[in-house]
């Protein structure tokens, strides 16, 4: 074989044999790898009269019962006669031929064999002899039979999927598809194959993202104009290359999933809605009652009391007054951001132009406040809406505030970025007073707080708006050591 795996063609053996010493020559063939057979292209039936040890190690021939009989005692049941038909035609044409042929050891065991012959000319130009090369490719045969086989499963295994599956390129151009896609479209695959996935999907709306973001985030919500239901996509880039890309992409009708989310929601909302108008009143009657009080005990003394008396008591219920405005403030928040738009937004710099604005007011305060990130953050994007982020960031601060007040040791607020496989983590650290297990419980419940002016709904708010942005929330806390809170977000592509 030469440098580059491929036959040297047999006719330049003839010219090799005449430039080099016969006896390095025959050391050459007979340590070649690949079987080397001769035969006489003169005698009767073309019978064999070299082979070497490799074509005898192939076989399982030993060369005394090779020599003098023709190559066609390797062929057996299974060869194919149209290919043994093309070997002859070339045989007898005196033209070479490399072909592909299934040949029999002498076992009876069944191999492939690429089958190179090229015929010997003299001087006078009369055919002389033959020179076969075989090369046992079996392993390569199989293998490729193999992966053949496995490919074939794993169509079957994807087809037996009901959720619709596309393989699509840079330019979301489909390549590929299941059968649960081609009956959800009614289209057969010729027609599905080569058309753009966004044009299959025109009818969709997304409220996370525009239609045509839609393919290139990890995933999303959606639903079609033209039918009824709500599905959920998924995208996974198999490789990212401007011109070579390729793109995974699975959806899922998740109406059913929805319906009986919403039906757990709502039984979960009847149970609680006891506890929220109850806490609810309860925060609203203790300024009421304070301004109730402090109005009826005026009526009473205004006569007797001097200016500076009634005004204190006027200020008192002013400031509860405060209070209950407040607590309206807080209500309207949590409704504010149910229509979040969505948009890739470098998290690292939204982060740091967060800490711009509030880091003045937390030093004023006697807080330190540091700022630190892994390298390969700076870059990443997410999808988010970054006002609505902005509120979910001060009502955590604010709370790490709170928690840092009357603290015995260098309060210390430390804010981290790190990735985290796929996902992208801000990490906002305190060393307050901590919480303790039975607070942790009900952290994210409505109007529950520890603190003395506290509404309870900072944290239920924030929970909601990067939930609403597809992020997770995470608090970890231990009394009087301080408490982490992770916010996570999947990262865009």
């Amino acid at each position: 074989m030469s440098d580059n795996g491929k036959f040297f063609e047999p006719c330049r053996i003839s010219e090799i044999h005449k430039q080099m010493n016969p006896g390095i020559f025959r050391e050459v063939v007979d340590k070649n790898l690949i079987g080397v057979v001769i035969t006489d292209a003169l005698a009767d039936d073309n019978p064999i009269i070299y082979c070497n040890p490799a074509f005898t190690k192939i076989t399982g021939y030993p060369s005394h019962e090779v020599l003098g009989r023709n190559c066609r005692f390797l062929q057996g049941e299974k060869t194919d006669p149209d290919s043994v038909a093309l070997i002859r035609k070339a045989v007898q044409q005196g033209e070479p031929i490399q072909i592909e042929l299934l040949n029999y050891r002498k076992d009876g065991k069944p191999f492939f064999n690429h089958l190179y012959i090229s015929p010997i000319y003299n001087a006078e130009g009369s055919l002389t002899h033959f020179v076969g090369m075989q090369l046992d490719i079996t392993d390569k045969i199989e293998n490729l039979a193999r992966v053949e086989r496995i490919k074939q499963e794993w169509v079957v295994t994807v087809d037996a999927i009901n959720d619709l599956i596309f393989l699509t390129d840079a330019d979301g151009a489909i390549l590929r598809c299941n059968i649960a896609a081609s009956k959800f479209f009614d289209a057969d695959f010729p027609k599905l194959i080569g058309s753009k996935i966004s044009e299959l999907f025109s009818s969709a709306v997304c409220r996370q993202v525009t239609r045509e973001n839609l393919f290139h985030i990890p995933q999303a919500e959606f639903s079609l104009t033209d039918r009824h239901g709500l599905y959920e996509i998924t995208n996974y880039p198999v490789f990212r290359q401007e011109t070579n890309g390729r793109w995974v992409h699975i959806v899922r009708d998740i109406t059913h999933q929805r319906r009986l989310e919403s039906i757990a929601e709502a039984n979960n909302i009847t149970e609680n809605i006891g506890y929220i108008f109850q806490s609810f009143r309860h925060e609203l009657g203790n300024p009421v009652n304070s301004i109730k009080v402090a109005l009826n005990v005026l009526r009473r003394n205004f006569d007797q009391w001097s200016s500076e008396q009634i005004i204190e008591y006027i200020d008192r219920s002013l400031s509860e007054i405060e209070r209950i405005e407040y607590l309206l403030r807080l209500l309207k928040n949590f409704n504010l951001y149910e229509d979040l738009h969505l948009q890739p937004t470098n998290l690292y710099e939204l982060v740091k132009r967060f800490i711009a604005l509030v880091e003045k007011d937390i030093i004023s305060r006697g807080v330190g406040i540091f700022f630190t990130f892994e390298n390969g953050c700076q870059d990443l994007k997410v999808m988010l809406d970054p006002a609505a982020l902005y509120q979910a960031l001060i009502n955590i601060i604010t709370n790490s505030l709170d928690a840092l007040e009357n603290s015995e040791v260098m309060p210390l607020i430390k804010i981290h970025m790190r990735c985290n496989g796929p996902s992208i983590e801000i990490v906002i650290s305190d060393n307050g007073c901590g919480m303790d297990e039975q607070q942790m419980k009900n952290l994210f419940k409505p109007f529950y707080t520890s603190k003395l002016n506290g509404t309870g709904l900072g944290l239920v708010i924030s929970k909601k708006i990067i939930t609403k942005m597809n992020g997770t929330i995470s608090i970890f806390s231990k009394k009087n050591r301080g408490t982490d809170v992770v916010i996570s977000f999947e990262c865009s592509p």
